[in-house]
């Protein structure tokens, strides 16, 4: 039965993929990872993956717990030497989720075929009567269907860039996070800055983490970067304040070789804006005498936006307090822009009578860590 590589897949896929659908005949061929007939695996334990830094890869996988399993073996090819078969690099026992293979080229690249070079790996597992799945020695078939597939990944070693020394800016946006880092020393390979974000949460549980943004070197030396400036990102994919997210800064050179920065960082409470575009149209209805006045004001579009209040004055003049000569007149829905009085009083100004005055505020669904309302500053209707 015939193994193949990732790698020498890729001329059939098409058909690898048809003969994988036409074998899928019952579930043992996807259920047991470590099943030799499974055509994912072939048997390869499962979770293979590959960090490369200086001179060396870190490779890793899933410790199922299995029982019988004695020891992993780890096997390497480099696609520089396309007439060498993998090879065995290395072997730990059971316990071991772990390899670090050293001594590595860095920086490998075939400069006569203008492409990148790679360290190919695949892992197998040893039982207690010594059987070893995948097989490596077993004989190769052509006819072999339906195809397995041996796991395998590949990069390519470099040293690592400079860890970015990431700050967290003033908290003056709604539903933002700056962030920001400078003096950055760009090595001669790097290629660009990714940021991710997980939400954090009350059991514990790894953060599943979102690429927001990318910025490449390009970006930074076309006309967008001057001298030591900062370089800055902004995170408003928040929805209310007060939510914290892990952040991943991670720099990655043209070899894919990362270095990261991690930190905490939460949405601040502010308020929303206060409402704009606010207007009162007034006028004493003949028929009543009484005075009839409508307000209106344009939505707001903050996202944790919970609705407006509108405030009314209760006598001519004065400082304004809250809940002396201003009290609160109503509470209104996000999308609600206008709402009409039909019959309110008139205030007393010497000999005359005069309107009340109103304004309005704009406040969201979450309160200051002290309980108090996340209110915008009062804005009069004109």
């Amino acid at each position: 039965m015939r193994l193949f590589s990732i790698e020498s897949l890729i001329p059939v896929a098409i058909l690898s993929f048809a003969l994988l659908l036409d074998g899928c005949t019952n579930d043992r061929d996807y259920v047991n990872p470590f099943d030799p007939e499974n055509l994912r695996t072939a048997g390869s334990p499962p979770g293979l993956e590959l960090h490369a830094g200086d001179a060396q890869v870190t490779v890793s996988w899933q410790n199922t717990g299995f029982e019988g399993i004695v020891n992993y073996r780890i096997y390497r090819w480099f696609t520089g030497d396309t007439d060498s078969p993998f090879e065995l690099v290395g072997e730990v026992d059971a316990a071991t989720s772990v390899f670090i293979d050293e001594g590595l080229v860095n920086d490998a690249f075939d400069l006569t075929q203008g492409r990148q070079l790679y360290y190919v790996y695949r892992i197998s597992y040893v039982d207690k009567n010594g059987v070893e799945t995948p097989d490596p020695n077993e004989l190769l078939d052509d006819n072999d269907v339906p195809l397995r597939i041996w796991p395998n990944a590949r990069v390519t070693p470099s040293v690592p860039p400079p860890d970015p020394i990431v700050h967290i800016g003033d908290q003056v946006d709604d539903l933002t996070v700056k962030l920001f880092w400078e003096d950055y020393h760009f090595p001669d390979d790097f290629k660009t800055f990714r940021v991710l974000a997980g939400k954090t949460s009350s059991s514990g549980d790894l953060p599943l983490f979102k690429l927001l943004g990318e910025i490449s070197f390009n970006e930074l030396t076309e006309g967008q970067r001057f001298g030591n400036e900062p370089i800055y990102f902004f995170d408003t994919s928040f929805d209310h304040d007060g939510i914290t997210k892990v952040y991943r800064v991670i720099a990655v050179d043209q070899f894919g070789v990362e270095a990261e920065t991690k930190f905490n960082a939460t949405s601040p409470h502010l308020p929303p804006a206060s409402p704009r575009n606010v207007a009162a149209v007034g006028w004493v209805d003949p028929w009543t005498g009484k005075y009839v006045v409508t307000l209106s004001w344009a939505r707001n579009t903050e996202r944790d936006l919970a609705g407006y209040h509108i405030y009314a004055t209760t006598r001519v003049g004065g400082p304004l307090v809250l809940g002396d000569d201003l009290v609160f007149r109503a509470k209104f829905k996000p999308k609600e822009t206008q709402v009409t009085y039909e019959s309110e009083p008139l205030l007393l100004d010497g000999q005359r009578r005069v309107p009340r005055k109103y304004f309005i505020s704009a406040f969201d669904d979450t309160s200051r860590p002290d309980g108090s309302l996340d209110e915008s500053e009062r804005v009069p209707f004109n």
